[in-house]
């Protein structure tokens, strides 16, 4: 997902995706659907191929939301802090 962002592409995900949440804002960088409700998959997919203008200003705030949050170092932070949380429990069960 964060390649289709960067390339300025809409995105249909769904709610319990891995990293949907954090690449995906409902409605600005694309569209997130229920996993289950296929109608509701075709609709937000007809929204986005009937409308050039929806895919244009979706596409550009995914590209505009993948060059300022999602970049190598804003990763590296949430890799790093999720290690030294885990070390910390570690370190207060000992």
């Amino acid at each position: 997902m964060v390649e289709a962002a960067a390339a300025g592409l809409p995105i249909i995900a769904t709610r319990f995706a891995g990293a949907t949440a954090d690449v995906v804002i409902d409605g600005v960088t694309g569209i997130i659907v229920d996993p289950n409700n296929i109608p509701e998959f075709s609709a937000a997919l007809g929204r986005i191929v009937d409308s050039p203008q929806l895919r244009q200003r979706m596409g550009n705030a995914a590209r505009q939301h993948a060059e300022t949050e999602l970049t190598p170092e804003r990763s590296a932070e949430g890799y790093s802090a999720a290690v030294m949380k885990i070390l910390q429990r570690r370190k207060t069960s000992d």
